[in-house]
């Protein structure tokens, strides 16, 4: 389509002419079968990032954090053990997102960094989760960074810490 357009190979090349002769039967089911791919890629993609697998849960408290798959405890993280902790909230369920969107909490220590994605149910969830936070801050540095800009410019209340 380019090449016809900006008549890429020239006015009289054979390109161009077979192109025009083989628009209606080649060209243009090729060019549709392509953006209907496209197109169905892309609604993959987004139903995925809306329900990604539920793969464990986490518990956490200000002193350690359980790593639990199909409700049977895999790994438990010391929070003393923890050099800092590192969480990207990107949001949490609400109507226009009911699956909610992945939010990452990076656990770093002297041995490596352990990433843990999780989903936020609701305000209250993202509430009591910013309280355990501030109350590990007081013990290990917590970071927060937020993807929307104007989170980025006022923050959350929920994740403000008190030291």
């Amino acid at each position: 389509m380019l090449s016809l357009t900006f008549k890429l190979w020239g006015e009289d090349s054979s390109i161009n002419k077979f192109i025009e002769e083989n628009y209606n039967t080649l060209v243009q089911p090729v060019v549709m079968g392509v953006a209907l791919v496209l197109f169905l890629v892309s609604i993959y993609i987004r139903n995925a990032a809306k329900s990604p697998k539920r793969l464990g849960s986490l518990e956490i408290d200000e002193n350690e954090i359980r790593y639990l798959e199909n409700d049977e405890l895999k790994e438990t993280i010391l929070v003393e053990n923890i050099d800092n902790i590192h969480f990207e909230f990107f949001s949490f369920r609400m109507r226009g997102n009911p699956m909610g969107c992945m939010n990452y909490l990076t656990l770093n220590n002297r041995t490596g960094s352990k990433v843990f994605e999780i989903v936020i149910a609701n305000s209250m969830v993202k509430a009591e989760f910013g309280d355990i936070l501030n109350s590990i801050n007081k013990k290990k540095p917590v970071k927060v960074e937020y993807s929307y800009f104007l989170k980025k410019l006022f923050g959350d209340s929920d994740f403000k810490f008190k030291n």
